[in-house]
Formats: structure tokens, sequence, C-alpha cells
């Protein structure tokens, strides 16, 4: 971390996380997982922060754990590693979960998991195990995966019933910056009046640009997404930070954009944690399950970025922070900062 310039680390278990395990086990695992985390936190207070794992093949188990991680362990948010035993989030019976996290005011963040079998073997069987494997997952797979999820949350009406409910995705929007407009143009039609599934998208949504390091992708996300709407993440552990920050320090993009993805985006955008006591922090989602991370650019990065990360207190000794990803991001941070209460869309 001190290597990376990492200030503050976001814990969560990586992909497919407690979703895919027999129902009798998850919830003991989901709560074993977030004590561990929990333990870790409080060993680095200043070092860590953790998203909760939730055992989502039991939604009423999964409110319970959710209401315990945020509450009373302190957690920023929740990971939810894709569909759960071939479920979306869409469907009926994860309704009353959304609405518990809506009401606790922390981010969802939606990562990648594993293809169903059928999927799997439908669309990368045939293939050597390696580039199969590789086809399901993060070479395209994976990101197809969570765009087709997002689209399914717009288009059913999931942010309708959960108008402050606010996701993040990583690998710079999991394709949706490409192909959102040609989604929206086949699937506003079937909500005449309401709001475009575009619209919706970009309300409800946040991306990273974590595992990609190239100006085109990230490009494009601006122009579609803006940069209001997009954080900086480094795909740690499975991606270097040091190379994420390099390239944000050098995309062909103006000052004002590179620094509200670097850092300012981070407190105004996605929902606070709310008054939790002693484990008030203002926090992000990122990218990857694994660990949701928020980077300060030391000494040799200092120059693109600006002190201070909107949370109040714009004093001289404010760290600089960017979102790294781990999973996603949180506000990385010196010293204890007053907490933020973010723009709703």
């Amino acid at each position: 971390m001190d290597d990376a310039g990492i200030d503050l680390q976001v814990l969560s278990v990586t992909a497919p996380g407690t979703q895919q395990v027999d129902p009798e086990y998850a919830g003991d695992l989901s709560r074993t997982l977030n004590d561990r985390c929990a333990e870790i936190v409080a060993a680095h207070p200043d070092r860590f922060n953790a998203l909760a794992s939730l055992p989502t093949q039991i939604p009423t188990a999964a409110v319970v754990e959710a209401k315990r991680a945020i509450t009373e362990l302190g957690m920023c948010g929740v990971v939810i590693n894709g569909h759960t035993q071939g479920a979306f989030l869409d469907a009926p019976e994860f309704d009353e979960l959304l609405s518990a996290i809506e009401e606790l005011d922390v981010p969802v963040y939606l990562h990648p998991t594993y293809p169903p079998a059928q999927v799997a073997e439908v669309y990368f069987g045939g293939l050597t195990p390696e580039i199969g494997s590789a086809l399901a997952t993060a070479a395209w797979g994976w990101h197809a995966e969570t765009g087709l999820h997002v689209l399914r949350l717009a288009a059913s009406g999931v942010f309708d019933r959960h108008p402050a409910l606010q996701f993040v995705v990583g690998h710079m929007g999991e394709n949706l910056p490409f192909s959102l407009m040609r989604a929206d143009a086949v699937l506003s039609g079937y909500n005449p009046g309401g709001p475009s599934v575009a619209e919706t998208v970009r309300a409800h949504v946040h991306i990273t640009i974590s595992g990609y390091t190239t100006a085109p992708p990230l490009l494009c996300a601006l122009q579609v997404f803006g940069a209001d709407r997009i954080m900086f993440a480094a795909d740690y552990p499975y991606g270097d930070a040091v190379t994420h920050a390099e390239f944000l320090a050098q995309a062909p993009i103006s000052p004002a954009d590179r620094e509200k993805i670097a850092h300012l985006n981070a407190p105004a955008d996605v929902p606070s944690l709310g008054d939790r006591g002693a484990h008030r922090r203002p926090c992000l989602i990122g990218e990857e399950p694994r660990r949701d991370a928020e980077i300060a650019l030391r000494d040799r990065f200092r120059q693109f970025s600006v002190r201070g990360c909107n949370l109040g207190d714009h004093g001289a000794g404010r760290s600089r922070v960017l979102l790294s990803r781990t999973d996603g991001g949180r506000v990385a941070r010196r010293a204890p900062a007053p907490p933020c209460h973010p723009r709703r869309p």
C-alpha cells in the first residue's frame, strides 16, 4: 500500500463471494468473513475499511447481515457478485434487500461472477480450458454479464422503485459506455413517458477505470457518462496501482476532469455512510470485489491532484486521494474527516 501510495484500502471477498455456496452455509460464512474483515479494520482503522459479503441466496438473511455489517461493524457498503445461482437483482425476491441497502444509504459494488454452467457450456465450450476460462471471465464474459445486469435493473423498473439506490461497476463501465445508447434506442420505447434507460443508468451508476489503461475507452466513458460519474481504480490486487495512476496522470483529458476522476468524485457522488457514531466514515465503492481502495498519490504524482476531498474541511493538511480499485473506491485520507452527504441525482 505504501509503495503504491494507497492511504486506505477497503477489503472485500473476491468473486463469487458467498453467493454460490449452499444456502445452509451462506449465512454463517458471510458473518464469519465480515467479522474477519472487521477485525482487520479494527487493527488498522486508518488504513482499512470493508465491504460486506451477503448471503443473497437467502434474501431475508442478507437484509439482516447488511444491517449488521453497516450499523455494527461500520462497513462502507456491500459487494454483490453478479447473479446468485442464476438470479439477477431485478428478481422480486431481492426487492426487500435493495430497500434495506437504500435505507442504509450505502452503495452496492456490483462485480462480475462466473457464468452458470449452462451458459459456460454454450458460449465458452469447445475451446481449450485456458481460453474458455479467460473468455468467460476477465477477457470478455464478466464485462458483458455485468453490463447486462445493469441494463436489466434499469429496464425493469428497479431504480423507479428505489430512487436513492446507487451502484458502482468497474472495468471502465463493463462495456456500457460503448453500447449504452444502442441499448437505450431499443429499450426506452418500452417505457413511454418515463425516463430513458440511458438517463436511468447515468443517474444510478458510477464507473471506475479499473483494468483499463488506454485512452480510447476512457474518452468514450467521458463522452457517455461524463467526468462526474467516473472514479479512479486500479483493480488491485489483479491490477497494478502505480500503472493505473501513471495512466490517469498522463491521460489526454482536461485537468478538471482528471481531478474529478482522481478524487473529487469520491465524496461527492457516492452515498456516505450516514451517522454511525465511531464508525462514521465517508466512503465509495470502486472496483473489484476483493478489496476496495482509494489511493493517495504521493510526491511523484502530487501535481496531478489537489488537496481536500470535498468532505467539508478543505484545510491544507488533507490528503490527496485517488480511488484505487481492489474493488472499488472509498475515500482515502490521512486524518479523520467530517462526513459528507453527496448530491442526489
